[in-house]
């Protein structure tokens, strides 16, 4: 497995299962196949409007938390290759299998999306790929402006953003800057800390508003606050995350290692050629939509569950044939370094 004595602090660990967890809720609500006319109860409704909104919560959090200690790091190529290979691994391997067992055909289509999962069915991995690459230049100019800059930076980016596309309907948004905001903020909240960056009530309590908020908005109102730069969202995201921060420090090889499954479980489930098989084949979502709301929201938790510990389970293996293949390699290099006895 990974080697989880690296991973930072298990507070963040935690933070990403949950964030996974949100995710996966998400996906649920959105690729379960479900129609208005499969609805038999309001609350049903209710449910997927409630798993839906966690989504773009839980990808915020994880570029804050990206953000929050790339900041304060060195920028490592072994990174971003280690990055790509799990990407290529999970995509190529999906597409293999879905062909020897007739769930996909041979055509350009499916096997650009297997060979090129950058260009073809991954739209949140390609651009934290460019975050990371791009850190070492926003550390330097991090790194050579003080507070107030940063923070002008910081709210020039958010009104460009955020408030005038609310406003005007004008839009200058991009997941790229999107990403580069959410890693500037986080580094402000890391370098210069303040009363209400060190509150764990305060964040907690606005966490827990913010979140009660979004989804009454959108379960009774049909108003989306849940996106990723509406303005009720990425505070809900700042709060979780300060709310982690605060919290008293937690040391877990468990947890660790939980936690070093989140990505390689997002590139599991949410493959672009198997997330339909999953959602509308093999959990056959849309036929369990007419049951009875407890009945549904116990199938919605335990399909919740089911993926997370399948895919779990299935990246520790992915994991342990990594490291395997890692050290069968350097100890081939080893062999060959070593001078010959004469």
């Amino acid at each position: 497995m990974e080697d989880v004595k690296k991973v930072r602090d298990s507070r963040f660990e935690i933070l990403r299962i949950i964030c996974m967890v949100l995710i996966i809720m998400h996906h649920f609500a959105c690729h379960g196949g479900w129609t208005k006319t499969s609805i038999d109860t309001t609350v049903n409704q209710g449910v997927l409007d409630f798993f839906i909104i966690g989504g773009k919560l839980g990808v915020n959090v994880f570029v804050l938390i990206s953000g929050y200690f790339l900041s304060q790091s060195k920028f490592k190529l072994k990174k971003v290759l280690q990055l790509i290979a799990q990407i290529l691994f999970f995509s190529i391997s999906i597409y293999l299998i879905l062909l020897i067992f007739g769930q996909t055909t041979l055509n350009w289509n499916s096997l650009r999306c297997a060979i090129f999962p950058l260009n073809y069915g991954n739209w949140f991995m390609p651009y934290y790929l460019i975050m990371y690459c791009l850190s070492p230049f926003i550390n330097v100019i991090i790194n050579n402006i003080d507070s107030k800059k940063h923070l002008y930076l910081v709210l020039f980016l958010t009104i460009l953003q955020i408030f005038i596309p609310a406003i005007f309907g004008a839009t200058f948004f991009s997941n790229t800057a999107w990403f580069i905001t959410l890693y500037l903020i986080a580094a402000y909240i890391r370098l210069y800390p303040n009363k209400i960056f060190d509150s764990f009530k305060f964040n907690l309590i606005s966490f827990v508003f913010l979140f009660v908020l979004i989804a009454v908005l959108n379960i009774f109102v049909g108003y989306n606050a849940w996106s990723t730069t509406h303005l009720a969202c990425v505070c809900c995201s700042i709060t979780l995350l300060l709310t982690f921060k605060n919290s008293k420090e937690i040391k877990s090889n468990i947890i660790n290692i939980i936690s070093s499954t989140t990505l390689g479980i997002y590139l599991l489930h949410d493959n672009v050629l198997f997330s339909p098989i999953l959602w509308k084949k093999l959990l056959c979502c849309p036929s369990h939509f007419s049951l009875p709301w407890y009945q549904f929201l116990l199938f919605a938790i335990c399909c919740i569950i089911i993926i997370f510990i399948s895919c779990f389970i299935i990246d520790i293996l992915r994991q342990l044939l990594f490291n395997a293949t890692y050290k069968l390699f350097k100890k081939i290099k080893e062999r060959k370094q070593k001078p010959v006895e004469k």
